[in-house]
């Protein structure tokens, strides 16, 4: 239709010139060579058409990757470039966050094994790894699409990888908290990835994936990240057993109504909607 509106204008505009008196046009010379000349009128809304399916063909390719407002900012953008530039695979990124997990989780573990591990050092540390891991998911994402290294396993390499990471990060915040903070923490583990398992069900029947929380993977990263700043603020007071235990409760909690808000979703998406 763009295009149609825009050869229009172009007929228009040749007809008109054409019309010019002798005067006021240049000689031009004859050719035997048919070049097809179009107007900046034209030529703005060819550029505009397939700059949009350039935009759908985007849209469409990186389908199913989380919105992460990092992704379009500077430093992520460079960093990825010099990933992309020193051969590092997307897989191999994805990989990254359980090594980040499992360094988290045997901190956490230390503190309640050994009486005297040094628990300002491992908050402060388990913390690192949370983010460590959500730079992990960002970069991977992004040279894969972006680096253009997406591989025929992508999707099984950075879906699984998160499964383990949030359950070695979930889980030993419960034995931090103790009693039935244990439970909390294996029954939030198991939360964590019925919410990928219901963004699945999601996508095979509507199309679409339902990153909605309102206790997302990023929600439950921030969340833990709040409260062990807090726990790190609380250790001399002996109250970062309880702040973890809070936390685990907002997170059950949450999960919860995560689960509940995208089966919600997931029945309520149309035909129409699917796209």
């Amino acid at each position: 239709m763009l295009l149609f509106i825009a050869f229009t204008i172009e007929m228009q505009i040749s007809h008109r010139f054409h019309n010019l008196p002798e005067l006021f046009l240049p000689e031009r010379k004859k050719s035997h060579l048919k070049i097809p000349t179009y107007s900046f009128v034209t030529l703005n809304m060819i550029c505009i058409f397939a700059k949009h399916k350039h935009i759908i063909n985007m849209k469409n390719e990186v389908d199913g990757r989380r919105e992460i407002a990092s992704r379009n900012t500077v430093w992520a953008t460079i960093i990825a470039r010099k990933l992309t530039r020193w051969g590092i695979t997307p897989n191999q990124i994805s990989m990254m966050s359980i090594f980040f997990a499992m360094v988290g989780c045997l901190l956490l573990i230390g503190t309640v094994i050994d009486p005297g591990f040094n628990k300002y050092v491992a908050y402060i540390l388990f913390i690192v790894c949370m983010q460590s891991r959500l730079l992990c998911n960002l970069f991977d994402g992004m040279v894969a699409i972006e680096g253009g290294k997406k591989s025929a396993n992508g999707d099984l390499y950075n879906d699984m990888p998160d499964r383990f990471a949030d359950a070695l990060f979930i889980i030993p915040v419960g034995y931090v908290a103790g009693g039935f903070g244990i439970e909390l923490g294996w029954m939030a583990a198991l939360l964590a990835v019925m919410t990928a398992y219901f963004r699945w069900i999601g996508a095979y029947k509507t199309h679409q994936h339902f990153f909605n929380g309102p206790m997302a993977k990023q929600h439950r990263m921030a969340l833990l990240t709040l409260a062990f700043v807090v726990a790190t603020c609380t250790i001399h007071a002996g109250y970062d057993r309880m702040v973890c235990l809070i936390a685990l409760i907002i997170i059950n909690v949450g999960l919860v109504a995560t689960l509940i808000h995208r089966l919600y979703l997931m029945s309520h998406t149309t035909n129409n909607e699917i796209k």
